[in-house]
């Protein structure tokens, strides 16, 4: 019965990780799988043991031990990818560019970077708009650019865009 359960609650809390896209219950789960797993490992030693073979209820201590470390280990690999904020896949830095690009106002682009967190995807991009722009326009341009990414790259939960001009330009300016 406890067997049954265990295997019944691995099942929902896998649903419910992919649903949310959540690391933490996807580790419960996969706690959940190394609990099953080790029963059935437990259930066959002691049936081994019962029937003469005792060498099957260490092996089954091994089979159990293996299962705690590939899952801790995947756990904590998981863990240090999003706790390290792990850049982003290219592909969906490069839509964001696109984005942020296709923005009338920004003339570049200059830095792009996104992490995931938890069940978001968090954005920090620089753009480089035209040193005489006002502040107010500069501000309108930096949303524009937030809505667009969120319009275009919808996995995109939140965009972090910091404004910049080109800073050479404007003193080469003033020299001449």
């Amino acid at each position: 019965l406890s067997l049954m359960l265990s295997a019944l609650l691995c099942w929902v809390e896998s649903a419910i990780a992919r649903d949310v896209t959540s690391l933490a219950v996807r580790a419960d789960a996969r706690d959940s799988l190394a609990d099953v797993l080790s029963s059935i490992a437990v259930i066959i030693g002691v049936l081994g043991a019962r029937l003469g073979t005792p060498r099957v209820d260490g092996a089954a201590g091994l089979v159990i031990a293996g299962l705690i470390m590939v899952t801790a280990i995947q756990i904590g690999a998981e863990a240090s990818h999003e706790l390290l904020e792990h850049n982003l896949d290219p592909a969906v830095l490069d839509r964001v560019r696109a984005a942020a690009a296709a923005v009338p106002g920004v003339r570049a682009v200059t830095a792009v970077t996104g992490r995931t967190h938890g069940s978001d995807v968090l954005v920090v991009l620089s753009i480089q708009v035209d040193p005489r722009t006002s502040v107010e326009r500069a501000a309108e341009t930096a949303e524009a650019v937030r809505r667009s990414i969120y319009a275009r790259v919808p996995e995109v939960g939140d965009a972090l865009v910091e404004l910049n001009t080109n800073h050479v330009q404007r003193l080469r300016g003033r020299f001449r």
